[in-house]
């Protein structure tokens, strides 16, 4: 029994510790990334020129991916084995030390509420003291009030720090209880052979795809009527919830979608794979062309980090859609066409025009002439004062009259578009001062040109007449 417990503690002993690497780059995909770890490990011989060292991946490590690559020239990696294994999340250890402060300081609360409760209780029994004069039960009362007021108002402050805590303690609790204990992640057994040498360490290279993080692309469009351009600011929005450390981690971006494997993790377990030399791949990795490359990052787990990528103008077409029954202020449509730039994925963009927020919503940006709507303008607006009544003369004819006036409130000009829905019904005569405009059978179309502050009147005389 004796040798048994020595021969597993020898075991345990000089069985190699897993070693936790330093992410050293990564490509990030908007679900996903690959990721280039460095490592070195402490190597137990196994036999002449055998040694096995351990390494581990986190739970969100798609270790179909791993490629190993030992940066030692006499070391060989010739077999692989995968396991899964537990660890306590880095997260609920943090969560876990601020709820045991919590705690603590609850107790000191509670503790300081238990002997304010006695110092009230003491001034009270005070307030029955008797007194030998009159002038001294008027000093007697002056200081009982005094203390007991005091002792009222800290009572009040401690009662609602108190709850506060507590409170947290609560939201805390409920956090720990709903992320869980251990997490699964994977622990790589490795065996190499070294040609000469007794170096009992290593030093490796290895990537694999890496779920659980991401970047989400951001947009600023900020358009100026007064320049007649548009600027838009590409930005990044990185974010990762793994346990690894990313300090300072050198990264690029893609716009390209990664494909994960569906294994379970019973169908991983114990997987063996060999490779011949030490340069040899253990398994291909995916290769997308990146869209960026950002360079170094700290990423915090849970926090959304935003990077600026750059930003670019161009010429824009400003035109003001004013339509009669759509309201009485335009519609801001601007066309630019943005020939020699990147393609922009699909992704989130806060509009702004002539400095003022107008919308948020999703969009994509391709090479090539594109019309985009900015919302509401109300600086440019119009007024309507039309009449559409049957003609008296005849029981078969409409008689649309009256008029229009168009504003222009910014201080530089604009090119207005002003629509006026027709009647389902034929048009037989129309006359409209200014003439300009165009028509076809569902509207009557105005092209206008207004400078800054300008206004423009129409007056409009129109006759339908249905079928006999």
């Amino acid at each position: 029994m004796r040798r048994f417990f020595l021969f597993i503690f020898v075991c345990l002993f000089f069985s190699p510790p897993p070693a936790f690497a330093v992410i050293k780059e990564a490509i990030l995909y908007q679900e996903g990334a690959l990721v280039t770890e460095t490592s070195t490990l402490s190597l137990s011989q196994e036999d002449k020129n055998l040694w096995r060292g351990k390494i581990s991946l986190p739970p969100q490590a798609e270790v179909e991916t791993l490629t190993i690559t030992p940066l030692e020239r006499d070391l060989t990696l010739i077999d692989i084995k995968v396991s899964p294994s537990s660890f306590p999340d880095e997260r609920e250890k943090s969560l876990q030390g601020k709820l045991n402060q919590l705690k603590k300081e609850r107790q000191l609360l509670e503790a300081k509420g238990r002997a304010l409760d006695d110092q009230i209780k003491f001034w009270q029994q005070q307030i029955k003291a008797k007194v030998k004069s009159q002038a001294e039960a008027v000093s007697h009362a002056a200081t009982v009030t005094k203390y007991l007021k005091k002792a009222y108002e800290e009572k009040i402050t401690q009662e609602e720090e108190l709850t506060k805590i507590v409170v947290t303690i609560k939201e805390l609790q409920q956090k720990l209880k709903s992320e869980g204990g251990e997490k699964t992640a994977w622990e790589i057994d490795l065996w190499f052979l070294r040609e000469k040498g007794n170096i009992p360490r290593a030093t490796l290279q290895y990537s694999y795809l890496l779920q659980s993080c991401g970047w989400l692309p951001f947009y600023i469009w900020e358009a100026a009527g007064e320049k007649a351009e548009v600027r838009i600011t590409r930005l990044a929005e990185l974010w990762h919830e793994t346990p690894l450390s990313w300090n300072k981690v050198d990264i690029t971006l893609s716009s390209a979608a990664l494909g994960f494997s569906q294994k379970k993790e019973k169908e991983l377990a114990g997987t063996r794979r060999k490779t011949a030399r030490s340069n040899e791949k253990v398994s291909s990795i995916p290769y997308f062309p990146s869209l960026v490359r950002v360079g170094p990052v700290t990423l915090i787990k849970g926090v959304r980090k935003k990077i600026k990528l750059g930003e670019q103008s161009w010429p824009a077409v400003f035109t003001y859609h004013l339509r009669a029954d759509a309201g009485p202020f335009a519609t801001v449509m601007v066309s630019l066409n943005p020939n020699g730039g990147e393609a922009f994925p699909r992704g989130e963009a806060l509009f702004i025009v002539d400095g003022t927020f107008v919308k948020r919503e999703v969009v994509a940006l391709k090479e090539g002439p594109v019309t985009f709507s900015l919302g509401e303008d109300r600086l440019i607006s119009a007024q309507y004062d039309l009449h559409f009544n049957r003609n008296s003369e005849t029981k078969n004819s409409w008689l649309l009259a009256g008029s229009i006036t168009v504003k222009n409130n910014h201080s530089f000009p604009v090119n207005v578009e002003l629509e006026l829905p027709l009647p389902p019904i034929p048009l037989e005569k129309i006359e409209v001062d200014p003439a300009v405009f165009r028509k076809n059978k569902e509207k009557l179309t105005w092209q206008l040109f207004l400078n800054g502050k300008e206004k423009k009147d129409f007056m409009l005389n129109a006759l339908f007449r249905e079928g006999e």
